[in-house]
Order: C-alpha cells, then sequence, then structure tokens
C-alpha cells in the first residue's frame, strides 16, 4: 500500500533555484520522458477481437489488438465502436 502524499511541501522543494537550474532540471526531466517513450514505457493492454472490451465504458482509451483481420493494429474507442487508428474502420 502507498502511502498517502505528504501534507506540506518538502523543505527540499520549497527552496528557490535560478532559472538556470530550472531549465536544466526541466531538460533533463524532458529527455527522460522521451528517452523511456521511444524505448516503450507506454504500453497498451492487448486484447484479441474476441475479448475486446465494452467501448461504451472505454471512451478515449487506445488499445493493441493482436489478431485484427488487417493485422495487428492499435485501436481507440470512440463510445460505440472500437476503430482502427490508421483508418478508422470498425475492427473487426
Amino acid at each position: 500500500m502507498s502511502q498517502p502524499p505528504p501534507k506540506r511541501i518538502p523543505v527540499e522543494l520549497n527552496k528557490s533555484i535560478g532559472l538556470t537550474e530550472y531549465f536544466s532540471r526541466l531538460t533533463d526531466g524532458l529527455y527522460f520522458l522521451w528517452h523511456e517513450f521511444t524505448n516503450g514505457l507506454i504500453r497498451l493492454p492487448e486484447y484479441t477481437v474476441s475479448t475486446l472490451p465494452d467501448p461504451v465504458s472505454n471512451v478515449r482509451r487506445q488499445i493493441y489488438v493482436s489478431n485484427e483481420s488487417g493485422g495487428a493494429t492499435i485501436a481507440f474507442s470512440d463510445g460505440v465502436n472500437w476503430r482502427r487508428v490508421q483508418d478508422r474502420a470498425i475492427v473487426s
């Protein structure tokens, strides 16, 4: 179980830093996110056509469909159907 967040800002985060240090930290953070994203940090949940979740309760979510008729694809829910990202066709 995770611990609740602190009720006050830790002293080390409350210290003022200069713009150079701020942008250095920001650049480091953005590089980390870019590096992790391009190396597979984001993984979509995988389904087959027969096990697709309900699109109505998954509006705006994305999934990986491993056995779609046109080949494996990424799909999104429009609130009614699961649609292929590349052409918006309904997953079948």
